[in-house]
């Protein structure tokens, strides 16, 4: 064809696509049974992952079990957020917290149960 004809526009045109493997996934940690619950989602994709995503999950797992509202809180683990330069990303009720800390997510996860 010709410079900037149809056929060069359908050989070079790019699209996104999000390549995104384990969508909608998660591995549940710590289950609540109760109807009204807070969910914690805790990112451990890779850049997460190397910004203590793990050790800041053991710290999460083991305040929320021995927390008085143990029974509300549903604690998840998943592989991407999307937030990959700004983990480890916590997700608490809604809220997505970057650069996530025990602190952090405690407060916020507090005033969730609180609510419901």
């Amino acid at each position: 064809g010709e410079p900037n004809g149809h056929k060069a526009h359908e050989l070079l045109h790019t699209h996104y696509h999000n390549r995104k493997r384990n969508q909608g996934s998660s591995i549940n940690l710590v289950e609540s049974n109760v109807q009204n619950k807070v969910a914690v989602t805790v990112c451990v994709g890779t850049g997460c992952f190397v910004r203590n995503a793990q050790g800041l999950l053991n710290s999460l797992i083991e305040k929320v079990k021995k927390a008085p509202y143990a029974g509300k809180v549903e604690v998840n683990a998943t592989f991407c957020q999307e937030h990959c330069d700004k983990g480890p990303t916590v997700t608490v009720g809604g809220h997505k917290i970057e650069s996530a800390s025990l602190e952090k997510i405690c407060s916020i996860l507090e005033k969730e149960v609180e609510r419901i």
